[in-house]
């Protein structure tokens, strides 16, 4: 019962981060893609190895693997298109995150940390930024729990270690077929754990890797003798590998600035545990189990430093590894969470308070998510301008485009609302136009009006 009031300030709290916008329509452009492409095999364009974008646009897709995009397109076939679709998708798959970073946590002997440990993640603003714009990343922090829950019990429990080991690589593989090697990074977990915790064997850490490595290592050779997933993962391949080591997707940042993220990012973690320690160190009796916190947060990092191999450096990124970090905070954390815990079951009126904050704070974040579901957090004259220009142009059109430079919000949501595609430089000159506002379009076409907020809507005369 000493746990309830903090919990349920936790939950208040998290919920607030996360609820509020989510139903808010306006979203990252990767994030629409993604939508896009799932909602494309959901009814039937595209298949699994040779994803769909739009019509004109990457007809087909190769920018990620395929598996997210079935995976979200099972939610578009059973809900239909509505834009609450991945939205909803992104709830399911906070949620699953917070319950497996729970059973993590008991799995490890801290399960009267287990809220921290949600606290922790979810604080860290790219984490609900992630579920909120459909990115990769948060169905990437489902897979890296549920291999850490495998691992924790092969590997720290000792249970069924061979059976676990093997699941572990299911995820693990699950991941890389999201993400490609990027979201593989726990195979380094048993060489990790021997190296950190000492428990186990030089020759322990290479059996328990192959282990890990079964499931993955049998999926490469499927896609390599596959006809169909071989020429899917060259194209993805050339699409990311290629273009991002030659610099293509330099994105200006240096190759460190996944570390200057990291740190921003876990400010607001290092704040807790300031406040924590400063209340609790003279309180706290439980045992700190320090070995484990380094290997968590070795863990984490081992899926952020490889990142800065390239010059394509994206805050989200790190959403992945995130989970590995809050465990390693969290365990950390937990003698001066217990001992919080305890003096909180002592203050019957400050544990009433807690627990009517965090329950009105969970009230309030439902209430203001339902208010606020189909308005406009971002990108409201454009997606206005798009429902106008949807109801004059003839479904299935081609829309030519600025030729300033691609607005992938604009094209991206062109398809995943009205189903209009972009012009090409293949593409014949299209009947229609839309530009920005103030931007002249060729000799041939003619404005239409039609009050458009910050485009222009032109028609071949």
């Amino acid at each position: 019962m000493s746990r309830i009031p903090l919990t349920w300030l936790i939950i208040g709290i998290c919920a607030a981060l996360l609820l509020p916008t989510i139903f808010m329509r306006g979203m990252f452009f990767d994030g629409i893609m993604y939508a896009n492409v799932s909602m494309n095999f959901a009814s039937g364009e595209g298949t699994f190895w040779e994803p769909k974008c739009t019509n004109t646009v990457m007809a087909i897709c190769h920018e990620q693997p395929p598996l997210f995009f079935m995976l979200q397109g099972t939610f578009f076939y059973v809900l239909g298109n509505s834009f609450l679709t991945e939205r909803i998708y992104d709830l399911v798959a906070a949620l699953l995150s917070v319950w497996l970073l729970l059973k993590v946590m008991k799995a490890t002997g801290h399960g009267q940390s287990g809220w921290m440990a949600v606290l922790c993640w979810m604080i860290m603003p790219v984490t609900f930024w992630a579920f909120h714009n459909n990115v990769i990343e948060g169905t990437l922090s489902v897979f890296t729990l549920a291999a850490t829950l495998h691992l924790m019990r092969a590997l720290h429990e000792g249970k069924h270690e061979t059976l676990h080991l093997v699941m572990a690589g299911v995820w693990i593989i699950a991941a890389g077929l999201t993400k490609g090697v990027q979201g593989m990074f726990l195979v380094a977990a048993p060489g990790l754990w021997w190296l950190i915790m000492r428990r186990s064997t030089f020759l322990d850490a290479v059996r328990q890797t192959v282990l890990v490595l079964a499931v993955p290592l049998a999926t490469v050779a499927f896609c390599w003798f596959n006809e169909a997933a071989h020429r899917s993962f060259a194209a993805y391949f050339e699409s990311r590998f290629v273009s991002t080591f030659a610099g293509l997707n330099n994105t200006g940042t240096g190759r460190f600035h996944q570390l200057y993220e990291l740190f921003l990012n876990t400010l607001p973690v290092v704040a807790i545990a300031a406040v924590l320690f400063l209340l609790m160190r003279k309180k706290a009796v439980a045992a700190r189990n320090n070995r484990l916190t380094l290997f968590m947060l070795a863990a984490g990092l081992s899926g952020i430093l490889p990142l800065m191999v390239t010059l394509e450096q994206r805050g989200f990124y790190l959403v992945t590894a995130l989970p590995l970090i809050a465990l390693g905070c969290a365990i950390f954390l937990h003698p001066y969470t217990v001992a919080l815990q305890q003096k909180l079951a002592q203050k019957i009126t400050v544990s009433r308070i807690l627990t009517v904050a965090g329950a009105a704070m969970l009230a309030g974040a439902v209430v203001a998510m339902v208010a606020l579901a189909g308005t406009y957090k971002r990108d409201e004259n454009k997606l206005r301008d798009l429902e106008t220009v949807a109801g004059i142009v003839p479904p299935g059109s081609i829309l030519g485009r600025s030729t300033g430079g691609t607005d992938w919000t604009l094209l991206q949501s062109a398809w995943r609302f009205h189903k209009l595609s972009m012009a090409t430089p293949e593409t014949p000159a299209p009947e229609w136009m839309i530009l920005p506002r103030g931007e002249q379009a060729p000799e041939d076409y003619e404005i239409v009006d039609c009050g458009l907020r910050e485009m222009e809507l032109w028609r071949r005369k």
